[in-house]
């Protein structure tokens, strides 16, 4: 997968498929992120995300995983001309197949129109290990295509998302050629849908989820115990140090 080649017209492109529809999906739930410190961006694509966030949010420290070298500059480029302080933005250059989060670091996860880029298998994996990086009080904010359950609505839906993965996998080299749900890959790792916007009778979601309470439970049960493991690894690491004369460190 590589967007590099429609970088350039991406913008024309989104407005092509949806009008100003996916950019409204993209902030209709911003105000949610507004204190959070720590966000993780999947995908961003050439910047409007982050041009909005910084001005609701301007002191978040952002991690954004983004594959296409040319979005990441038209990013760099949408927020230089906005006059927006990049200092606390952190691109990561990286396949999400590939990325590995630090742990459970992020109080803000979002993925728009993002996971319509996988297979169904790529998702069974991706997913888990996304939400693994969310702290116990993590919100995900999640956008995405959706087929309506029938009539003129889903034949609609189904047209306009034919003609969208015949284009992307011609010109991107996309690996899905079908739209897959993650709502369900999103509920098994421990989020709970909390709102749902809808756009276009039925062609666009837009959701806030968040941990469950167990999940939540859970991921500060396992932090701590990374922690507490962490502080005896030390502890006997400065104790075994200790034992060790500085002039008899080595035997000759």
């Amino acid at each position: 997968m590589n967007f590099d080649p429609v970088a350039r017209w991406y913008s024309a492109i989104e407005l092509f498929t949806a009008g100003a529809l996916i950019q409204q999906c993209r902030v209709a739930h911003l105000s949610v992120l507004k204190d959070r410190r720590r966000i993780l961006i999947l995908g961003e694509g050439n910047g409007r995300l982050l041009e909005a966030l910084l001005r609701v949010n301007p002191n978040a420290q952002v991690e954004v995983v983004e594959s296409s070298q040319k979005m990441i500059h038209l990013a760099q480029r949408r927020l230089a001309q906005a006059e927006l302080p990049a200092d606390n933005i952190h691109f990561i250059p990286s396949d999400v197949r590939d990325w590995q989060p630090e742990g459970a670091i992020y109080d803000a996860i979002v993925s728009h129109f993002f996971f319509d880029c996988f297979t169904h298998l790529e998702l069974a994996s991706i997913v888990p290990n996304i939400a693994g990086a969310g702290n116990e009080k993590c919100v995900w904010l999640q956008s995405d295509f959706a087929i309506p359950a029938g009539g003129f609505k889903r034949i609609r839906a189904q047209l306009i998302l034919w003609t969208m993965y015949r284009f992307f996998r011609a010109s991107t080299q996309l690996s899905a050629s079908t739209l897959s749900d993650p709502s369900e890959r999103l509920s098994q790792c421990g989020f709970e849908l909390d709102a749902r916007e809808t756009r276009s009778w039925g062609l666009l979601n837009c959701d806030v989820w968040k941990k469950s309470a167990v999940a939540a439970e859970n991921t500060t049960a396992a932090t701590s115990g990374s922690l507490t493991a962490a502080t005896a690894t030390a502890a006997l690491a400065s104790s075994t140090t200790e034992r060790i004369p500085a002039g008899n460190s080595s035997a000759r």
